[in-house]
C-alpha cells in the first residue's frame, strides 16, 4: 500500500494517521500522546512524552576526517532537553585493535558532565562498520538545559586508523 500524501497540514483538534503518511512542507499540530515513527526534518516547539524512530527530535553534526586526539561540538540545546541517543558513523569501518583504537566520550561540556558512564573504545572486539550507525550509549546527565552545548571527544592511541568522515546524530527530546 503506498504512503499518504499530504502538503502543508494545520490539525486544530485530534490528528489521528494509520499507516504510513508523508507530510510536505509544514506540518502545524500540537499533538499530545505517544509519536512514533521515524520524524525527519526540522522541529520547531519541541517533542514531549515518548518519541521513538531512528530520530524524532534530532540533529545531524558531519565532523570530518578525523586522524589526531580532538573535540567537536555536537549540539546546542535549543531549549531543556534530554538527550535519548547517539549515534556515529565512518565512512571505512575501524576495526578493534588492543594497541591502536580510539577512545570516544561524550559529555556537556557547559556542565563538565559524561553523559556515558564509560568510554567508548575501539579495542579488539570493538569494531564500527563502514556507514552503520554505531551506538554510543547515554546512561547518565542526560537532562540538558538550554543553551548547553555537547561534545564529543575522541583520543587517538597509537597508530589507529582514520576516522574517515566520522559524523554524529544526536537523538533528543524537549522536557
Amino acid at each position: 500500500m503506498a504512503a499518504t500524501q499530504f502538503t502543508d497540514v494545520q490539525v486544530n483538534d485530534d490528528l489521528t494517521v494509520l499507516g504510513d503518511t508523508n507530510i510536505t512542507g509544514t506540518l502545524t499540530a500540537d499533538v499530545t500522546g505517544d509519536l512514533t515513527g521515524d520524524v525527519t526534518g526540522d522541529v520547531t516547539g519541541g517533542l514531549t512524552g515518548d518519541v521513538t524512530g531512528d530520530c524524532g527530535a534530532c540533529s545531524y553534526a558531519p565532523i570530518g576526517t578525523i586522524s589526531a586526539t580532538g573535540t567537536f561540538d555536537l549540539f546546542i540545546a535549543p531549549a531543556d532537553v534530554t538527550v535519548t541517543g547517539l549515534k556515529i558513523t565512518v565512512t571505512t569501518g575501524i576495526t578493534g585493535d588492543d594497541t591502536n583504537y580510539w577512545s570516544l566520550k561524550v559529555t556537556n561540556k557547559t556542565q563538565s558532565e559524561d553523559l556515558s558512564s564509560a568510554t567508548v573504545d575501539t579495542v579488539s572486539g570493538t569494531d564500527i562498520a563502514a556507514d552503520t550507525g554505531f551506538t554510543v550509549t547515554i546512561d547518565q546527565n542526560a537532562d540538558i538545559a538550554a543553551g548547553e552545548v555537547i561534545q564529543l571527544s575522541y583520543t587517538k592511541t597509537a597508530s589507529a586508523a582514520n576516522l574517515v568522515n566520522l559524523a554524529a546524530s544526536i537523538a533528543w527530546k524537549t522536557r
